[in-house]
């Protein structure tokens, strides 16, 4: 992800970015299945999902260990 992406997603509720996340290991799922078929042509993608949902975890600590204006009971 961009910076400009990341800025954004810091602004995001905790429950926005466990929805974000568990829609980028559902991606992620589905990249799997394509490349145990064959069928992935750019292998790259699956780094560049497990990196966006790494990015994306990190802010949900970050605003866990902050007690940010966005944290919500979990």
């Amino acid at each position: 992800m961009k910076k400009q992406e990341l800025t954004k997603l810091r602004d995001q509720s905790k429950p926005e970015l466990r929805a974000l996340v568990e829609k980028l290991t559902q991606e992620l799922t589905e990249l799997r299945m394509q490349f145990s078929l064959g069928k992935l042509k750019d292998v790259k993608s699956m780094k560049k999902k497990k990196q966006d949902i790494a990015q994306v975890k990190t802010i949900i600590h970050e605003q866990k260990l902050l007690g940010g204006t966005n944290s919500e009971d979990e």
